[in-house]
């Protein structure tokens, strides 16, 4: 595998079967970032997308509502 720095942010890397990973780290508030994102998926035109979520962001995406999951009993006691 080789790894190909393409820029502070970015990654490429290449398996030895000739498939390409391209890695970019990202900064979840960032405008900038997002534009980057979606300029690389653009020019790119990849297979597939994997993003990466730390717990807290997995179920903000994944769970109902905070307040819908509340016992409102227990909030009037």
């Amino acid at each position: 595998m080789t790894i190909e720095r393409i820029s502070d942010t970015m990654q490429r890397l290449v398996c030895a079967d000739g498939k390409e990973i391209t890695l970019i780290g990202t900064a979840h508030v960032s405008q900038d970032s997002v534009d980057e994102v979606a300029r690389t998926i653009d020019e790119i035109g990849p297979d597939r997308i994997c993003v990466e979520l730390d717990e807290g962001r997995y179920r903000s995406r994944t769970e109902v509502q905070g307040w819908e999951n509340l016992n409102i009993k227990t909030i009037l006691k």
